[in-house]
């Protein structure tokens, strides 16, 4: 056992789930195509994951997709 307490496991700790059904992707793209991209995003009013979505068509899969489940730990 640790004596002064530092670290380790210790119920009720850590960043508490904040509800959202969200998941984090990363692309490799070359500098001229995240620039594109970028700029594209903005002149749209859109974040690069906004305008993303928006070009896939994304926004028409089902709210719930995943049945409520976290897709990742």
């Amino acid at each position: 056992m640790n004596e002064r307490n530092w670290g380790g496991f210790r119920n009720g700790s850590g960043r508490k789930a904040t509800g959202k059904n969200v998941v984090n992707i990363t692309l490799t793209l070359n500098k001229n195509e995240a620039d594109v991209l970028k700029e594209r995003a903005k002149y749209d009013g859109l974040s690069v994951s906004r305008f993303v979505s928006k070009y896939l068509n994304l926004n028409t899969l089902p709210e719930n997709l995943t049945g409520g489940e976290r897709l990742s730990r």
